[in-house]
């Protein structure tokens, strides 16, 4: 990657508003894969409905989904700080 959160958490640059602004971003992000953790085992403990198996699927399948997004958001936010750093 071309910027990590740490060299930019690390710099000067109105570290307040930036450092709380991906603590809460990771704050939300994290809870919210507990959430679908704590649906997919509760579904996942209903071994005779096929409803169950499909509800155990789709949110195994939105959790990664939500995962590769953030992912890929988080890179594209540091791709264009880095930019933005190095025009200043």
């Amino acid at each position: 990657m071309i910027g990590d959160k740490q060299t930019y958490l690390s710099r000067k640059l109105e570290p307040c508003k930036l450092q709380t602004y991906l603590e809460q971003e990771d704050k939300y992000n994290q809870d919210l894969i507990k959430r679908l953790d704590i649906h997919v085992n509760e579904a996942g403990r209903n071994k005779t409905s096929e409803k169950a198996k499909l509800v155990v699927n789709y949110l195994k399948t939105a959790n990664l989904s939500f995962l590769q997004h953030a992912n890929h958001t988080e890179k594209r936010f540091y791709i264009a700080l880095n930019e933005l750093f190095t025009k200043v």
